[in-house]
């Protein structure tokens, strides 16, 4: 009896590396094997041989991503021995740039992976993985860097870069502007870069019922979109799940994008509702840290706990955003938003000047840390350390001193 022949060892990296370019192009949620097979130029049975299901083909993508970076970083760390007044700022600066430029193909697919991390228990260990992976490289780096505290430095630049890179791709920052980021904030950036403007987020004007028919729709777009993600979304879809005739949707709405970009400042607003009530709880018109951490820190704890699920299809859609940028106009404005109150927050009556990248790192230190705690699985022991590490972080963006 002849032999089959093996498939080649190349074949399944050509796999991967296809996996991954539709990962970042059309979102984890539409990516088919027959999709990667055309992409790899193999055939479909090559694509089942190699990864029999699709949580093989995830986990496989996942650990060659984490490798590829790894890689980038070990001989970052060789030049950065070589090197003097290299600061761990410096670096990350020029990784920001590298992540949203020359690998965002890269970059899209990681974070695709790691917000769907959650809706399965087999990813969360892959998310862990990273997470080990990358405090363990950033340790060694604030060392190298001669940073004071460098476990404390390494958590640091990991919640801010991830927030970071999820607002630059959320927002549509292209990679050039990125060190105005650290120096200026959002707003000089939307300005310089003449990014979309905001969308309102109210409903448009009609008769009482067509309004009630759109809420109603978007209602439902918002509960598929924290089912099952974006890709969920269909006019069949919130049909089925409204009741609704299958034309109602398109007759509201020109399209789905449309939809989605509606749904999306709903959940906005939102969560902007929940932000308010939690801050006329206290009254903050002197700076204390310690007040600015502790509400910080039971938002972030309830935001986790109870609406967890708002929250991950709320960031997933700034990973959507970068293939449907009237997105980013919804996101613009809530970045803007919550750009000038974390300004006013770490803006203190010793140092009235407002910096309004102060705002911004806050922002994203609060959006990587929760991209962070959540994709690792919310565990008790990460959660008890949440107001220990803002009380840190926010220490150190007030001193306008990170690292």
């Amino acid at each position: 009896m002849p032999q089959v022949p093996l498939p080649p060892q190349n074949s399944r990296d050509h796999i991967i590396a296809a996996a991954i370019r539709m990962i970042a192009r059309h979102g984890l949620g539409n990516v088919s094997y027959r999709r990667i097979a055309q992409e790899a130029g193999v055939s479909l049975a090559l694509v089942n041989y190699h990864f029999p299901a699709k949580t093989d083909l995830i986990a496989r993508t996942s650990q060659t991503i984490l490798a590829q970076y790894a890689n980038s970083f070990e001989k970052a760390v060789l030049r950065l021995e070589s090197e003097t007044g290299t600061t761990v700022a410096d670096f990350a600066l020029r990784f920001l740039t590298n992540a949203i430029g020359r690998d965002r193909d890269l970059t899209i697919a990681w974070a695709e992976i790691v917000m769907d991390a959650p809706r399965h228990e087999g990813s969360l260990a892959l998310a862990l993985q990273w997470h080990n992976k990358e405090h363990e490289i950033w340790t060694k780096i604030a060392k190298l860097t001669g940073a004071q505290q460098p476990r404390a430095s390494a958590e640091l630049m990991i919640d801010l870069l991830t927030g970071l890179l999820f607002v630059a791709l959320g927002t549509g920052i292209p990679a050039n502007a990125t060190d105005q980021l650290f120096k200026a904030g959002y707003r000089a950036i939307a300005e310089d870069q003449a990014l979309t403007p905001p969308v309102a987020t109210q409903l448009p004007a009609g008769s009482q019922k067509a309004t009630e028919t759109k809420r109603i729709i978007l209602q439902a777009a918002v509960d598929i979109f924290l089912q099952s993600g974006a890709a969920g979304i269909s006019f069949r879809a919130i049909s089925e799940r409204t009741g609704l005739s299958l034309s109602a949707p398109a007759y509201h709405f020109k399209s789905i994008d449309t939809i989605l970009e509606a749904s999306l400042a709903l959940m906005i607003a939102q969560s902007k509702n929940r932000y308010r009530d939690a801050y006329r709880e206290g009254d903050f018109h002197d700076v204390d840290f310690d007040q600015v951490t502790d509400l910080t820190n039971t938002i972030f704890i309830r935001e986790a706990v109870s609406f967890a699920d708002e929250n991950i299809a709320f960031f997933s859609s700034w990973i959507q955003a970068t293939r449907i940028p009237a997105l980013q106009r919804s996101i613009s404005a809530f970045v803007l938003d919550q750009e000038r109150a974390w300004t006013r927050a770490l803006t203190s009556p010793a140092q009235p000047r407002q910096d309004a990248s102060k705002g911004l790192l806050a922002l994203a230190l609060y959006v990587g840390k929760f991209v962070r705690i959540v994709s690792i699985g919310s565990k008790t022991s990460d959660l008890a350390a949440v107001r220990g590490e803002f009380h840190h972080q926010f220490l150190i963006l007030s001193r306008g001193d990170i690292g």
